[in-house]
């Protein structure tokens, strides 16, 4: 399950390529972070949210809030979700 934590504005915890598991649509996903939006989204500006990028072929799953982000994990990992 997701992490319990929210964010703070402009103090994001995981930087760009890192890798990490994450819920989505009550999936977990693992992938690499591609941008990280420090002040959220123009949508809601309550905590940072990612763009992660997911799979051999990218799927980009955009605006992943960081209380979404269930864990960092090694890159090999993040390479054969798909």
């Amino acid at each position: 399950m997701a992490t319990k934590y929210k964010g703070i504005l402009g103090e994001p915890i995981y930087k760009h390529r890192d890798c990490v598991r994450f819920l989505f649509n009550g999936k977990i996903l693992e992938g690499i972070i591609g941008i990280v939006d420090s002040y959220g989204t123009m949508e809601q500006k309550e905590e940072p949210s990612y763009d992660i990028e997911v799979g051999e072929e990218v799927v980009l799953y955009k605006h992943i809030l960081e209380s979404e982000i269930i864990c960092k994990i090694s890159e090999e990992e993040a390479r054969k979700e798909g």
